[in-house]
């Protein structure tokens, strides 16, 4: 779910760059445009190379004015923001874009850091590799001490061009711990509910994807995920994704085809308690698998004015425990320049199923436990409506209004039992079916080549099937951001600061159930930098995120501050 909610709503998606780089105006990376926001810069034509610093974040909501193509849509309509790092990563951008580096940081809080990026290419072939490890302490509610929270990633890639084609390998490692997780029993009693949650993923897959426009078989991806989690729980998937694009003139038929199977175990009974010294077995396990396909014949037109897609998504959702489900909705999506570079109007409507196993919930929930079963989510509806320009070059802005029906959403749910003194405490996801309607205004401004401000302000109204309101949805957040560089871009300086409204949460504390309240609060990140020479750099940083990502949960309650300095190595 990772990308399901980070929706850039502009006529053409502007891809971001993940992370923080020191660069100057000399040393800015010439990187191939593939598309231009009108009225951007004349003189930035498609096809053409510009110098732009990558220096650019989602965390920021700062944007590029350049778009690249994904599988997940035609490139010619791309409302979704991808970040660069795995694009490259991924074989779907020049590696020149993102500089080699390596970054490493170590501070309060048990606060560690190490992130690095590495691209070599020689003749027809491409190596890439990435590392990324977050670790620190984070303050929650109800627990006497700390949890130390770890996410370590590392990928590998390999790209050769044969022709009109890229073949590509690639593989993914990433490890997730969350130690004490809730558990504080007294020294009397023992639960088969480990100390420490931890969850190792290995995913690897192979591609061939034209790199010269597209084509009838335009490309191929295959791809295999195995995951491990505590209990002897796990889950495994293969995926198979194809596209067949046939140009014509301002027209493109288009045909994108899927399918998958999923395999999952978990932990399908409530944790007990037991006497220190007697039976802790391991708890009850059940398997289930399912599999989804789907296919989606489109139409797209476009023009210097008119952006349109039409298409079809069909779908079929059958398993071992669910009924075999099929789903026809139309895909609707547009774009028109109402007043060129000044004024452009888009909407879309679309739906479908998305599968929810282990890895995407534990990026939206790193409590979450054993007893996580992988299912799907149906998106019965969503449509969006929206305004955007640019003004001088400078100033950009956005308003746009969606509402959408979901079935099966989650929907986290902490379990705490009471024994004695102590307790146990972990989330499980139970499934609603919400409906949300979100008003967004935002806007960024560049002041100069150096300093850039942006803005944005958002309404939630999320109501339920099964509670009061859509869980953990804020009834509104508003933030800021700002990035730039002084004394001739030796110092760089990030920030970027938003507050949450308040929300509602659910608990199950032995058999009573309830409701509760969950406050509003603000998050933030700042960083700043000092180039002392070429290659090198100095930062300090301090966030209370988890590795970028704003999770807050009844119980669970704000991460937490980590702070910590380090030093850069650009290569």
């Amino acid at each position: 779910m990772k990308n399901k909610f980070l929706f850039l709503f502009s006529a053409v998606a502007c891809t971001v760059v993940a992370g923080y780089s020191q660069t100057t105006d000399k040393n800015r990376i010439p990187s191939e445009v593939i598309s231009v926001e009108k009225g951007y810069d004349p003189q930035v034509k498609a096809g053409s190379k510009t110098p732009f610093s990558p220096d650019e974040s989602p965390e920021s909501s700062t944007k590029l004015p350049v778009s690249y193509r994904t599988d997940a849509e035609a490139a010619q309509f791309d409302f979704t923001a991808s970040s660069v790092a795995a694009l490259v990563m991924d074989g779907q951008v020049p590696a020149a874009l993102y500089p080699n580096y390596l970054k490493g940081g170590i501070g309060y809080n048990l606060s560690t850091l190490l992130e690095g990026y590495y691209s070599h290419s020689w003749e027809k072939n491409t190596f890439g590799a990435a590392l990324n490890h977050d670790r620190a302490e984070r303050k929650l509610d109800f627990l006497t001490d700390n949890s130390v929270f770890n996410h370590t990633d590392a990928s590998l890639s390999f790209k050769h061009t044969a022709g009109r084609y890229d073949l590509g390998v690639y593989a993914n490692y990433a490890y997730n711990a969350f130690t004490n997780n809730g558990s504080r029993l007294a020294e009397e009693y023992t639960s088969a509910l480990p100390l420490i949650l931890r969850h190792n993923e290995i995913t690897g897959g192979v591609f061939i994807r034209s790199h010269s426009g597209y084509r009838a078989f335009d490309h191929l991806n295959l791809e295999a995920s195995y995951l491990n989690g505590p209990n002897k729980t796990g889950d495994s998937y293969v995926k198979a994704s194809a596209g067949f694009y046939f140009p014509v003139k301002k027209l493109m038929f288009s045909l994108d085809v899927a399918g998958a199977y999923y395999h999952n175990k978990w932990v399908s009974e409530p944790y007990d308690i037991f006497l220190s010294g007697g039976s802790s077995a391991q708890p009850a396990t059940q398997t289930q698998d399912f599999e989804h396909l789907m296919a989606t014949p489109a139409l797209s037109y476009k023009s210097d004015r008119l952006d349109l897609y039409i298409g079809a998504r069909m779908e079929v959702m059958a398993g071992s425990r669910i009924d075999t489900k099929f789903h026809i909705m139309p895909e609707v999506k547009a774009s028109y320049s109402i007043v060129e570079g000044l004024l452009s109007v888009y909407g879309r409507l679309e739906s479908g199923y998305q599968v929810q196993n282990t890895a995407s919930l534990l990026h939206e929930n790193p409590f979450v436990g054993p007893l996580t079963s992988a299912f799907y989510s149906r998106e019965k509806f969503k449509a969006q409506i929206g305004l955007s320009g640019v003004f001088s070059s400078s100033f950009r802005y956005e308003i746009s209004a969606a509402y959408g029906q979901t079935d099966n959403a989650p929907a986290w749910i902490n379990y705490r039992q009471i024994a004695g003194n102590g307790y146990l405490s972990y989330y499980v996801p139970g499934w609603d079916n919400i409906q949300v309607f979100d008003l967004k205004v935002s806007g960024d401004y560049t002041i100069n080549p150096s300093h850039r401000i942006s803005a944005f302000a958002q309404y939630l109204h999320g109501s339920s099937d099964t509670f009061s309101s859509a869980l953990y949805t804020p009834d509104f957040r508003i933030g800021a951001s700002y990035r730039g560089q002084v004394l001739r871009d030796r110092i760089g300086l990030s920030g970027r600061i938003v507050y949450n409204g308040a929300s509602k949460g659910y608990e199950v504390i032995d058999i009573s159930e309830q409701e509760v309240d969950v406050d509003g609060y603000v998050e933030f990140q700042a960083e700043a930098s000092y180039r002392f020479a070429d290659h090198w750099s100095l930062f300090a940083q301090a966030n209370n995120t988890i590795d970028g990502r704003t999770v807050r949960f009844y119980g669970y309650d704000w991460c937490g501050t980590r702070a910590l300095v380090g030093v850069r190595f650009n290569f």
